[in-house]
């Protein structure tokens, strides 16, 4: 739980204030609607893989390493990879 909530502050506080940086801003709404609705959008099927997986027995605890180690892979390859979040002031 830890891992999980720690890369989810790590990615998504950089992430949008790149965004908004980044983009002109007659072009902001739409690109942060954009992004809204692709986080929004993938709830729901978060919400069937995970009773999906708990029905087929596999505990919350396991589901929750599980994602929280792939979030923080994830982390670590955004920041290992992305030039402009280590230039950015």
């Amino acid at each position: 739980m830890l891992i999980l909530g720690a890369c989810i502050s790590l990615i998504n506080i950089p992430v949008i204030s790149l965004v908004q940086e980044q983009t002109e801003k007659e072009k902001i709404g739409r690109v942060m609607s954009l992004s809204t609705m692709v986080s929004m959008g993938l709830i729901p099927i978060s919400y069937g893989a995970v009773s999906g997986l708990l029905s087929t027995g596999i505990p919350i605890s396991w589901i929750l390493l599980f994602s929280g180690c792939v979030l923080f892979l994830f982390s670590a390859l955004v920041f290992w990879k992305a030039k402009v979040l280590k230039a950015t002031d």
